[in-house]
Order: C-alpha cells, then structure tokens, then sequence
C-alpha cells in the first residue's frame, strides 16, 4: 500500500525519541463523525492512536532493556507500534502484529523511514492459535474488552509454557482489574507510570522456575 492509497493524511511527531508518521487526529475525528453519522455501529479506528499505555511500555522496555538484548521479540496488537520500535533498538528480531492491514502498512512505513531493519510487520489474529515463538511479548493495553480474556488468557498461557518473559501494559480502568487477577501469581516484576494524567502499569510475568 503506497502512502497516498491511505485512509488519512500523515502527520509526523516526536514520542519517545523517535521522529514517526501517525494518521492526523482531526482527520481521523472527522471521518468517524461523518461514518458515525451513517451507520451508528461503525467502530472507531483506535490503532490510529498512541494511547498512553504505548508510552508507558516504551519507558518500561528501555529500562529493561537487558532483557532484550539479542531476544526474539512479538508484539500483539501493536497497531502503529511504538514499543516495537523502540524494543528494536536492543532486539535481535522483532514482529509487529495488527488485526488491522492497515494499522500494519502504517506501522511498515515507520519501518521504513526508521531504517529498522530487524522489523517485521504482520496482519495476525490473536483469535485464531498460531503464535509464532519469541522471547519476549509484547502486549499493551489488551484488557478494554472481556470478551477477549479468555483468547488472550490462551495465548498469554502460551507463551508462559515456552518460557517467554510477558510484558503487558494496562491503563487503569475498571474492567482491567479483572484482568489483572488473572494473570498476577504469573507477575514478577512491576512498575507504574503517569501518562496524560492516567495511570499505567506495566508488569512482566514469566513462568515461575524461569524467574
């Protein structure tokens, strides 16, 4: 997909000490409004946004980033991908997934502009089991709808059994405490961080005799 096939108009920012393209917020505003207007159940695009717990990840991976050193590193529903990028600093090798092809392509052309060259972008479905081995994962903000809970409990139990490090960012919310006592005794280390105002926790879960 070349740039100007896409939905919305790029918009370059600073995060996290990288130069990236987004898709322009007002842009995205408008045409939701205008689809909304339309057809009341068409979902809004939120991988077109770098939502806290990204931010909140990205800090969290570069203080441990010894734990990347020379790893194999996925990112589920990574949407533009920012902890991917920053991950790839430290990483061997690391694949951005997105349900969304064109999250992907948005998330290809960073790749691109980055020079990242140990990044590989993917379309992938966390619904269906095919999880590629890594060392490390990477999963933030997944606890927004607990009708994913058990696919992501599958996929989290996965991963614990072939010894990979989890780390999984969630922002605070009501439903996420849920979430958080299903995979705290798998939590061995965590830390908290205050982006635009909401509170973030990123936490790492390994199996416990990989500790």
């Amino acid at each position: 997909m070349h740039m100007n096939d896409f939905s919305y108009r790029q918009k370059w920012i600073e995060a996290e000490g990288l130069r990236i393209l987004v898709p322009d917020p007002w842009e995205v505003e408008d045409v939701y409004r205008s689809s909304a207007d339309k057809d009341e159940w068409f979902p809004f695009p939120y991988w077109t946004r770098l939502w806290p717990a990204a931010f909140a990840m990205t800090r969290y991976l570069r203080e441990h980033a010894d734990w990347l050193k020379n790893k194999s590193v996925i990112e589920w529903g990574g949407g533009i991908g920012l902890p991917s990028f920053v991950a790839a600093a430290w990483a061997r090798e690391v694949v951005l997934t997105d349900l969304i092809p064109e999250a992907i392509a948005w998330a290809e052309e960073n790749v691109r502009k980055l020079q990242l060259d140990n990044v590989q972008c993917r379309v992938a479905d966390w619904n269906i089991p095919d999880y590629p081995p890594a060392d490390i994962v990477v999963l933030s903000d997944v606890s927004y709808d607990p009708d994913c809970f058990d696919v992501l409990a599958k996929l989290i139990n996965h991963y614990l059994g072939q010894d990979s490090r989890l780390i999984i960012a969630l922002p605070e919310r009501i439903i996420s405490g849920k979430f958080y006592q299903m995979i705290e005794t798998s939590i061995v280390h965590s830390g908290t961080y205050l982006i635009e105002d909401r509170l973030v926790v990123v936490a790492s879960l390994v199996r416990p005799h990989s500790s």
